[in-house]
């Protein structure tokens, strides 16, 4: 059975839903034998498909805003991890605890198919995403290829206000920050994501552009460090500082240099949170597998530094 938490009072926790009360002048029969409206406390009506509509009714509610708030909401817990990846989203189930129709739930996951973050299996249905060594391997990898290559070729030629975009977009990751961890997760994905997007821009390349937001790797990969020892939070910060630094003197090598490494920890670290102490043998820690896999990566030059 698919439980998505804190949904007791449907979407209150990311925003009520505000839906202007249908005005009723006399009954209306074919209304009776869907079931009557029911009002809550407001005055607002539940929200429905805008097939349903009486004629009396006023403007329909918009179901893009419900699908997008539905989709904001899971996504939040598959990044939390309050869905574990491979566990189940059951649409007639959702739609329940949403109090919708399935309509608003189909649109949010296959917009999280889409992220990268649920899988739609023919005959099967949808679930998490789970995401495997493998994975981690391949993404970071393009992601090193690209970035590195970026902030090799622009961090001395990208413009002020490119920089100044770097620098204001790490000032807001800075601001989500509490100790080691974030106080706003989804939002600190986001920012990391916009961060790195903008070094990938700098290039003026629409394409590459295009090819690196599709890869979706920040969502992706973000369930896998949510476990404060994996957020490293300060660390996080350390790192993009030397990239914006490095952007700011106009330091190509400096900036490449910056990123790969950050990069490496990021993979290393979400390599490690795979052999989670639950998984492992009495007596093995993740951090030794994080060190076992670090000295294993020295071996392999990822470019130049």
């Amino acid at each position: 059975m698919t439980t998505v938490p804190t949904f007791a009072a449907t979407l209150r926790d990311i925003g009520r839903i505000e839906a202007e009360p249908i005005p009723f002048s006399a009954p209306d029969p074919n209304q009776e034998r869907r079931g009557q409206e029911r009002r809550g406390p407001g005055g607002e009506v539940p929200p429905r498909d805008v097939g349903e509509r009486s004629p009396r009714a006023g403007p329909a509610l918009d179901l893009s805003n419900l699908s997008q708030r539905v989709y904001d909401f899971i996504k939040a817990s598959i990044l939390k991890r309050e869905l574990a990846p491979g566990q189940p989203l059951v649409i007639a189930e959702l739609a329940r605890q949403f109090g919708t129709s399935t309509t608003p739930v189909r649109d949010a996951l296959k917009r999280l198919e889409i992220d990268g973050l649920a899988v739609i299996a023919p005959r099967r249905g949808c679930s998490v995403a789970v995401l495997t060594e493998r994975d981690i391997h391949d993404l970071m990898e393009i992601r090193a290829i690209v970035e590195g290559a970026a902030a090799e070729m622009t961090a001395a030629s990208a413009s002020v206000a490119q920089v100044e975009q770097m620098t204001g977009l790490l000032r807001q990751l800075e601001d989500l920050t509490e100790g080691e961890r974030f106080t706003d997760y989804v939002a600190a994905v986001e920012l990391d994501f916009q961060l790195h997007l903008a070094i990938v821009r700098a290039l003026d390349n629409a394409r590459l552009v295009d090819f690196f937001s599709k890869l979706r790797v920040h969502r992706r990969m973000a369930p896998e460090l949510y476990d404060s020892d994996y957020q490293r939070a300060q660390l996080d910060l350390e790192e993009h500082r030397k990239i914006v630094e490095a952007y700011r003197g106009r330091d190509p090598v400096a900036a490449k240099r910056a990123i790969v490494e950050h990069l490496e920890r990021v993979k290393l670290d979400a390599l490690a949170h795979l052999a989670r102490p639950e998984k492992l043998p009495a007596g093995v820690h993740p951090d030794g597998i994080r060190e076992a896999r670090r000295k294993e990566a020295s071996e392999v030059t990822l470019g130049h530094s």
